[in-house]
């Protein structure tokens, strides 16, 4: 399959995981077509808190990709995509919050998937995805869960095509 037809599947949210991890590939080979640049800070994935910070020392966008709870979706155990998250929070989330929260320089933290696996059908799916922005000026909202449902009752409640990355850079 050649990387125009993968990059419509994933943001059709159609791909596997193994089409991800080529996906993360290309893009992190360096060599890419003009048009295919603009994508390749949402495309090259830092799986790594630590490294991540250190990027947040140089770059103004640093995309952290972890790829758990999306296995645990295609796997259909439930108790496992709770783990992967509550994971994330404890052990990614929160290091890079507790060192950020400190630092002069403004930052913004988005916490979200790249597309819902839902455990009952154990496959992506189009549906809308709930979503965490923090920044220090930002005042939260109510919501206390993160989840699919919480989520529409947010602030910013459901948002379409490209609205979420213009609210992220615009914050």
């Amino acid at each position: 399959m050649d990387i125009d037809s993968l990059l419509n599947k994933y943001f059709e949210g159609e791909t596997t995981v193994e089409e991800e991890r080529t996906l993360r590939a290309y893009f992190n080979q360096g060599n890419l077509p003009e048009h295919l640049k603009e994508l390749a800070p949402m495309l090259t994935f830092i799986e790594d808190e630590r490294v991540a910070l250190e990027a947040l020392k140089e770059k103004d966008f640093v995309y952290l990709h972890i790829e758990a709870s999306d296995e645990a979706g295609h796997e259909g155990d439930v108790p496992l995509k709770v783990k992967t998250v509550e994971y994330l929070d404890n052990r990614i989330v929160k290091p890079i919050y507790e060192v950020i929260v400190n630092w002069d320089e403004p930052v913004t933290i988005a916490i979200l998937p790249d597309h819902p696996t839902p455990c009952a059908i154990r496959t992506h799916t189009r549906n809308p995805i709930p979503f965490l922005i923090w920044h220090k000026d930002i005042e939260p909202d109510g919501v206390q869960t993160y989840d699919e449902f919480a989520a529409k009752n947010g602030g910013y409640g459901l948002l379409h095509s490209n609205q979420f990355m213009n609210t992220l850079f615009n914050i």
